[in-house]
């Protein structure tokens, strides 16, 4: 009697980069698995509350030291940092870039620069480009259930910050 219920999928030529990665280490493979989904950056704390004992709220009692992480990110990551530190990025995202020998911002921002090849011209283009390359690249893999969106926001408005791509009014 055959088993219907679990068809094993064939595995495309497209993805051999990822099989092999993970026969070359199953570990770390079976870690990132487990936590696929999870943010590589620790969640923020909440706001504290903006009412004191007495009802009122005072303008110094809100917490303005935290900011937005793409912000924060913009502001203050170097090309050399590496890649967990993209808002965004999951854990399961980081093992597949990984796979692809993508550890650095750089080498993200440098994927984002290759896809300024004429066709992609105005920076809508590129980005809306990067994120269709995020997610060609993840599918069928761990990290197929990421939000891409965040993170093409994130390194968009990092390239802009360095001069690399220019600002474009929508």
């Amino acid at each position: 009697m055959v088993n219907n219920i679990r068809r094993r999928t064939p595995r495309t030529a497209g993805k051999q980069w990822y099989y092999a990665g993970i026969a070359a280490n199953r570990t770390e493979f079976s870690k990132a698995l487990a936590h696929k989904n999870e943010p590589t950056l620790p969640r923020l704390p909440r706001y504290r509350s903006l009412f004191t004992e007495d009802g009122f709220r005072r303008r110094d009692d809100v917490d303005t030291d935290r900011g937005d992480p793409v912000d924060i990110f913009v502001d203050t990551a170097k090309s050399s940092d590496d890649i967990r530190i993209i808002p965004g990025m999951t854990v399961g995202l980081e093992y597949v870039l990984r796979l692809l020998d993508i550890d650095t911002i750089a080498q993200m921002l440098a994927k984002l620069l290759l896809l300024v090849d004429g066709v992609h011209d105005a920076t809508l283009d590129v980005l809306d480009a990067y994120f269709e390359w995020l997610t060609k690249m993840s599918a069928g893999t761990i990290a197929s259930e990421t939000n891409m969106h965040t993170i093409v926001s994130a390194m968009g408005q990092y390239a802009m910050r360095v001069g690399v791509l220019e600002y474009e009014e929508l």
